[in-house]
Formats: C-alpha cells, sequence, structure tokens
C-alpha cells in the first residue's frame, strides 16, 4: 500500500511541476524598432511626407530636371562617386528604398534625429544635412537623376568604393 501510495505521489509530483516556458523569439527588426521607437514601415522607408512613389521605366525629362537640382542644390556637400563632405549617392537607390532617399532629401532634420541608419551617418560623415527647400516634384525628379546614375554606372562598371550602414548590419 505504501509503494501505491508513494507511486501517486511521485505521479502528481511529477505532472503537477511546470515546464520551463520556451524564451520568446524576438526578430532584430522589432527589437531594433522599439529601441528606436519607429515603425518597421519608418525603419524601411524613412520618416517623412513620402508614403509610397510608383516607379517605371526611367524617364528622360524628369532626369534633366533631377540633374540641375542635383548640380544647383547638391554638388556643395555629395558627388555621385566617391565621399565628400555627404556619402557618394550614384548607387544610393540601391542601398535605399526611393521612399527613404526621398524622405531623407525632404525632411533631413528628423530623419537624422530619429533614424538609426542616419545617425550612424552622421557619425561616420560628421556633418548634418540640412534641408535644400526642394519640392516633392524636385525630390522625385533627383530620384530619378539617382536612378538614371545607378544605371549609367553598373553599364561602365563604376565601382561604390565607400561602405555605408544598414538596416541589417544594425541588428547584429
Amino acid at each position: 500500500m505504501k509503494l501505491i501510495l508513494t507511486s501517486c505521489l511521485l505521479v502528481l509530483v511529477a505532472c503537477s511541476s511546470k515546464a520551463p516556458e520556451p524564451k520568446a523569439v524576438i526578430d532584430p527588426m522589432q527589437k531594433l524598432s522599439a529601441t528606436s521607437g519607429l515603425s518597421l514601415d519608418q525603419l524601411k522607408n524613412g520618416v517623412g511626407p513620402i508614403t509610397s512613389v510608383i516607379l517605371s521605366e526611367i524617364d528622360p525629362k524628369l532626369v534633366k530636371t533631377g540633374e540641375a537640382a542635383f548640380n544647383a542644390k547638391c554638388v556643395a556637400c555629395h558627388k555621385l562617386d566617391g565621399r565628400y563632405v555627404g556619402p557618394a549617392l550614384r548607387y544610393v537607390v540601391d542601398r535605399r528604398e526611393p521612399v527613404y532617399v526621398m524622405n531623407m532629401i525632404l525632411n533631413p532634420t528628423e530623419m537624422l534625429a530619429k533614424h538609426p541608419l542616419d545617425k550612424e551617418m552622421l557619425k561616420k560623415y560628421l556633418t548634418q544635412m540640412t534641408f535644400q527647400n526642394v519640392t516633392q516634384e524636385e525630390t522625385r525628379a533627383l530620384l530619378e537623376y539617382f536612378r538614371q546614375a545607378a544605371a549609367d554606372g553598373k553599364n561602365a562598371a563604376i565601382a561604390d568604393t565607400e561602405t555605408y550602414p544598414s538596416l541589417e548590419s544594425l541588428v547584429k
């Protein structure tokens, strides 16, 4: 009888103990979102007025307008190739989403204050990008110019010699 009672008692104790709860797997991007205070969409697309952009074939008219805007408002700090005051911009559309690029142009102060990628860029370049009084239309034309510059660079095998932070590098 004692053996039966002891066996029952052992079964009850074994069955009543809680199994360890599995550790929650935290997505690194969710963690970056939580620590930065930005949504996943803002991490990808930046902070600013642009939420989407529809891209199709490169528009030569927009490229020309964008090139004029680049030469008037951007060349004091940027070149297409090689580091200057700011980063080289030939392949900016390859390393950042188009919406992100447009939001950085239109909203650099808030982007630099809030976005972890831009905080890293500020550490690297030590100069804060300022708003150049561009319209959304000019910004779209600049994006088109960068798309054409990237295509031209690939065709001419122009290498991007700089390294840039990425969201993936921030979550490692």
